[in-house]
């Protein structure tokens, strides 16, 4: 873990033949990779990290490290008498140790709850309010084409006949 940036390299390698898509296919193997820095001391250390690429993670070396790692302690000699004898004392300790358990939690003597987040972005609701009969007639005159600010003395008589002939049912569209 002395040099973090290179082993980010080595998890950043390209380690077999495969298309990374979104990207064009190399058509010749350049050993020499400008993203790899030779410096005298580190030039044959780094040799290998020449197929770098930033976009790929690739921990198969690590991987492989604990693998081995755990088939190494599986394999212990299970004939020394020490170990096993270590082993069957620290069995015996954890199944004795106890587990905590709340007792008082039983019998409904303890609530149970579980707390929410917090709502966010939450607005209450505005109300909207009730129509006004000005809002019904600028509506229906903006729907049917007709101009509520340039009205003429001749046009009005005419309105007001039609709005006369119109039948009150009971029934109301807005408020």
């Amino acid at each position: 873990m002395a040099d973090e940036e290179r082993l980010l390299k080595r998890t950043q390698l390209k380690r077999s033949e495969y298309h990374i898509l979104g990207k064009p296919p190399k058509e010749t193997d350049n050993d020499e990779d400008p993203s790899v820095e030779k410096t005298p001391d580190t030039g044959r250390l780094d040799a290998h990290l020449s197929n770098h690429d930033e976009e790929i993670f690739d921990d198969t070396d690590f991987y492989q490290q604990l693998l081995r790692e755990l088939i190494e302690s599986r394999m212990v000699d299970n004939d020394d008498p020490t170990a096993m004898g270590m082993r069957w004392a620290a069995l015996r300790q954890s199944k004795q140790s106890k587990k905590a358990v709340d007792t008082k939690a039983s019998k409904g003597r303890r609530l149970r709850y579980h707390v929410h987040d917090k709502l966010q972005s939450f607005m209450a609701p505005v109300p909207a309010g009730t129509w006004h009969e000005e809002m019904t007639e600028e509506l229906f005159s903006s729907l049917l084409g007709r101009q509520s600010g340039l009205k003429d003395e001749d046009n009005e008589g005419e309105e007001e006949e039609a709005e006369d002939d119109v039948p009150d049912d009971g029934m109301r569209i807005f408020g």
